[in-house]
């Protein structure tokens, strides 16, 4: 007994669709799980006598990292989630682009196709992981930097470097980047919603 190719390659292009959504939902359950139980294992770090002077800016700094946890974890499932979608889309548009293909198809496995093509493109446009990834991406970096600059500062401190910085100073200046951050996320989100036509219609 033989499968149509054809049949084939719809199942796989719906699979993909199916993978993709999957993807979002669970990457949103893990972020939930992770925000509950590692963030707090991180923001309760035990230090020692010698780090006290140190440890506000630790908390926020592991704030800081709990955010970049949270953002790479953002970047991968949008990178994953726009390559199943755009794969899907591509493989279930070619076949319906070529005429040989509807014809030889049945025509309810052609609106079937045509479902998907347009349940994927709703997909894409409500998710917009294309948005999602490149500001997941931006924060990524902005906040390895940070961290990278408030390690530095905690050492100098605790170096009792001439040109240290306040531990208030560290902390402030956590606090000011994270919601910098928390700020790009919201205007990424409103991106993500406002309507494709509403700047030609201004």
């Amino acid at each position: 007994m033989t499968i149509d190719p054809n049949i084939l390659v719809a199942g796989a292009s719906a699979l993909l669709t199916l993978v993709a959504v999957g993807v979002k939902l669970l990457s949103a359950s893990r972020l939930r799980l992770h925000a509950s139980h590692d963030f707090v294992e991180l923001a309760n770090e035990r230090v020692s006598p010698a780090e006290d002077i140190v440890g506000p800016a630790c908390e926020r700094l592991a704030d800081a990292k709990g955010a970049l946890e949270r953002q790479t974890s953002l970047a991968r499932t949008n990178r994953w989630m726009s390559a199943l979608l755009t794969i899907g889309q591509y493989i279930i548009g070619g076949l319906l682009a070529s005429s040989f293909v509807q014809q030889s198809l049945r025509p309810d496995l052609v609106g079937v196709l045509g479902l998907l093509v347009l349940i994927s493109s709703l997909i894409y446009q409500h998710f917009r992981p294309d948005i999602q990834l490149r500001g997941a991406m931006s924060r990524s970096l902005r906040l390895r930097a940070l961290i990278r600059s408030v390690e530095d500062d905690i050492y100098a401190i605790r170096s009792n470097s001439s040109n240290a910085p306040t531990v208030e100073a560290v902390r402030r200046r956590i606090s000011e980047a994270l919601s910098a951050i928390e700020a790009s996320e919201l205007q990424d989100l409103q991106t993500r919603e406002s309507p494709p036509n509403e700047d030609s219609k201004a």
